[in-house]
């Protein structure tokens, strides 16, 4: 009997993720102003702790600034805040 790696259930879903986000590539390849389509590219990329999900949530806001979900998902993102002094 063939013993699982400790780490096997977060690889499956890690794969699984990325394969997420390889959908929402080839959506975003064939239409490239659909905010949505980015919007859900950086949801695929944040499960994934990605950092290019701030560029898919940014993209999307740019395309349609009101967009609620791509906002969020910017803030989400953004990493700590930088204080200056």
């Amino acid at each position: 009997m063939r013993s699982r790696s400790k780490d096997a259930p977060f690889l499956s879903r890690h794969r699984r993720l990325q394969g997420g986000a390889g959908d929402f590539n080839e959506s975003v390849k064939r239409d490239k102003e659909s905010y949505t389509a980015w919007t859900y590219q950086g949801l695929a990329l944040e499960k994934s702790a990605s950092r290019q999900a701030f560029a898919a949530f940014a993209h999307a806001s740019s395309l349609n600034p009101s967009y609620r979900p791509a906002q969020e998902g910017m803030r989400r993102t953004s990493g700590p805040v930088q204080r200056t002094t």
